[in-house]
């Protein structure tokens, strides 16, 4: 039915058509932007929705707390105890006396089987002379430690009279100190030992000398064995005197 249908339509009444719409709905919304702008009475008044409510009458005050009592302590009220702390000191301190019992005229009042006036010194000390009297044990037996017997000393004499020095056996020569050679420092020195009974030198002691060759005349004199010196068939130590003579080539 629709297919031979003419319809006859204008391009100019449309785009006037469309452009007269879209001009009356920007100004339909604009009044409606600019209404209230410019007439803001025509808008309906807001309402406060806050109430104010007058306070009611203050609560009630809390009931009065009861006295607690601390623990441990007691009214001083309930009770009397005759044997307790006071509370205040007493002006005058109260004197106890027991009552004695009635005695008859005569009699005297005691311990049934006692003296007259007790016994001297009292019980306890005639208790105490009645036990054993009490022996201490012995002391158990510690052995002493044996102190190792000290060795017999070795006389030494110093070498005079029948003292005779020791014989020299070995002899090691010093080293010339190079810079004392360079120096060309030569002299003796003048030392002093021990010849102990092993033959050894001990004990030496410098008597004069260059500094420079002190050194190489200890050095050397400490390799030096003797044969031992004896007295009445006995080593003995000799302290005698070691000379070192240092020369140039």
């Amino acid at each position: 039915m629709f297919e031979q249908t003419v319809l006859a339509t204008s391009s100019g009444h449309r785009l006037f058509g469309t452009f007269a719409g879209v001009t009356f709905q920007a100004l339909f919304i604009g009044s409606l932007i600019l209404v209230p702008l410019v007439f803001p009475q025509v808008l309906p008044q807001m309402q406060s929705l806050v109430s104010l409510v007058a306070p009611g009458p203050p609560p009630p005050p809390p009931p009065p707390l009861a006295t607690v009592r601390p623990r441990g302590t007691v009214a001083p009220h309930l009770f009397r105890c005759a044997i307790c702390a006071p509370v205040s000191i007493p002006m005058h301190a109260i004197q106890i006396v027991d009552d004695l019992p009635d005695a008859a005229p005569g009699e005297t009042v005691g311990v049934v089987g006692g003296f007259g006036d007790g016994v001297p010194g009292g019980m306890l000390p005639d208790f105490l002379r009645s036990l054993p009297a009490a022996v201490p044990p012995p002391r158990p037996a510690v052995a002493e430690p044996v102190k190792p017997a000290a060795p017999a000393a070795i006389p030494r004499y110093r070498v005079g009279g029948v003292v005779q020095p020791a014989t020299l056996i070995h002899r090691v020569d010093p080293q010339y100190p190079p810079l004392a050679r360079q120096a060309r420092i030569s002299g003796t020195v003048e030392l002093e030992g021990v010849i102990g009974i092993d033959g050894r030198v001990h004990e030496l002691k410098v008597k004069s000398g260059h500094p420079l060759l002190i050194k190489a005349a200890l050095d050397a004199v400490s390799q030096w064995l003797y044969r031992p010196t004896t007295l009445n068939s006995q080593p003995v130590e000799v302290i005698m005197p070691v000379t070192v003579t240092f020369r140039l080539n």
